[in-house]
């Protein structure tokens, strides 16, 4: 993964390979032992591979987990930020008794860290096992879950952990503006990308998404058992976007700075456990229908979909909030919104807005091009939150090879303390002429001449302070590589080279 976001797991699962008997009680000891050998062979290691990393990604290689969720038709999960949207040289899933499959990328979500690999069953001639999934109603506080993988890509392994927090706001990094994960105290070594948390009744309750040296997070499960759902009818699951990034704030804080109303935040403490969060917007894209209605630092009271009539008081529910969201897309979404100082009275602070709700789906990269030994693709919301600016405002140059034309411009982005051929830049304008889009990209340099020269506006997103700049390249096409143009085939799930 990019950048500073040191906490994500690296996707070989490093945790202990035996847990220690401190770390069970003696009376669930033969109850967890007997459980391990029940869902084992429902967890498969994965060897990924690519070589390109589109949408904030770094290309990587190196090992996971996967949980299969449903056997009849193949499918896996695992995180988003183990398969990626790039393009993959390699997917093989290994099982339990060391036979192995190739699989594919099924689904990706546009911005939770979970993913579905799938696999042709008709290829296993052994007797495949599924996990059962569970739900947030099946997590205590305090209660003891397991967390199972494999260590460094070869061996089952186990590891202990006790929930210390029902709810935490943690994105996957690049990709997640938010998303609700569950916070355990567990002793971990490095990270375990993909593993399954299961509970004591053999129920999967969580995705392993991120961690420190004795935390672990774990995605929703819900979030998971929802899109499943959805695929096993043959529909694409449901993900609404409205271009906004929420932080969940203290009440104790929100009320204290921000004059948070009160009978809300009772309301809120009521409606969500007695849990002690307000959800507040942290980040806008530029020019959308959110960041024209709303500011950062206002917040989310209630929420209303296109065709429910009531609002629906959300507290802290970041689950609640996006599940309102999926089921508008293509219509709007009614918030009731508090904002400090908007006017005398207290009640003239809490107001009503309509927000737009588009298909998530479409933002996720399905094009990209190789030209003069660079990547380009359009603008992303992982991007614009990330390093901020509007769609339609240029084309993302994803990497650029040493030696060739773009890499001139510098900007050159760190894996750690190795210089890697990644960049985060935004290319502007080629010739003065103003890049809205990928296609108004290719339009552009598709006439050009290998040993040409030509003009580029461009903005260094890794720059302390990013500005605009311009700087004349020389086109080499002829050993680094003619205008390619690839793009993401829906019905075979593989990125496929347009020959038209």
């Amino acid at each position: 993964m990019r950048r500073y976001f040191f906490f994500i797991g690296l996707f070989l699962l490093t945790i202990s390979a035996h847990a220690s008997s401190q770390e069970v009680q003696d009376d669930d000891r033969d109850q967890w032992n007997a459980l391990i050998e029940q869902v084992r062979p429902a967890v498969v290691k994965l060897d990924v591979a690519n070589s390109i990393g589109l949408d904030n990604d770094f290309p990587f290689s190196g090992a996971a987990t996967g949980v299969i969720v449903d056997k009849e038709e193949g499918l896996i999960v695992t995180n988003r930020h183990v398969v990626s949207k790039s393009p993959l040289n390699k997917l093989s899933i290994h099982f339990f008794n060391s036979k192995s499959v190739n699989g594919k990328v099924f689904y990706i979500d546009p911005w939770h860290d979970f993913a579905f690999v799938k696999f042709d069953p008709r290829k296993v001639d052994f007797e495949l096992t599924q996990a059962t999934l569970g739900s947030i109603e099946d997590i205590s506080p305090n209660e003891q879950l397991m967390l199972l993988g494999y260590i460094s890509g070869a061996e089952n392994s186990y590891k202990y952990g006790h929930v210390n927090k029902l709810f935490a706001n943690l994105g996957s990094g690049d990709h997640s503006r938010y998303s609700h994960h569950i916070h355990l105290t567990l002793s971990r070594d490095g990270g375990a990308s993909g593993s399954a948390l299961w509970n004591i009744d053999g129920k999967m309750v969580g995705l392993h998404s991120a961690g420190r040296a004795t935390e672990s997070y774990e995605v929703r499960i819900d979030y998971i058992q929802d899109a499943l759902e959805q695929l096993q009818e043959r529909n694409t699951p449901k993900r609404g976007d409205i271009f906004v990034q929420l932080d969940t704030i203290g009440l104790a804080t929100a009320t204290g700075t921000w004059g948070y109303p009160e009978d809300w935040a009772e309301q809120g403490i009521k409606e969500n456990k007695g849990i002690h969060y307000a959800l507040q917007i942290k980040r806008l894209i530029e020019g959308t229908d959110a960041a024209n209605n709303i500011q950062v630092g206002d917040f989310v009271l209630a929420i209303k979909g296109h065709d429910t009539k009531d609002f629906i008081n959300i507290g802290y529910s970041l689950y609640t909030f996006d599940k309102v969201v999926d089921q508008s897309v293509g219509g709007y979404v009614t918030l009731k919104m508090y904002r400090q100082g908007k006017g005398k009275k207290l009640e003239d602070n809490i107001f009503d807005v309509k927000i737009k709700v588009v298909d998530a789906h479409q933002y996720l990269p399905k094009r990209f091009i190789r030209f003069a030994g660079a990547i380009f693709h359009d603008l992303t919301p992982s991007i614009l939150f990330f390093y901020g600016g509007a769609f339609n405002d240029g084309v993302f140059l994803n990497s650029a090879e040493e030696g060739t034309t773009f890499d001139a411009l510098g900007g050159r982005l760190y894996k750690g303390s190795k210089q890697t051929e990644e960049r985060a830049m935004v290319i502007k304008k080629i010739n003065n002429q103003k890049i809205k889009s990928l296609q108004n990209f290719i339009d552009l340099v598709k006439e050009f001449s290998n040993g040409e020269s030509f003009s580029v506006v461009y903005n260094d997103s890794q720059d302390y302070n990013p500005t605009d700049q311009t700087k004349a390249l020389l086109l080499s096409t002829a050993v680094q590589s003619p205008l390619s143009i690839y793009y993401w085939n829906e019905d075979s799930h593989m990125w496929e080279l347009d020959n038209n």
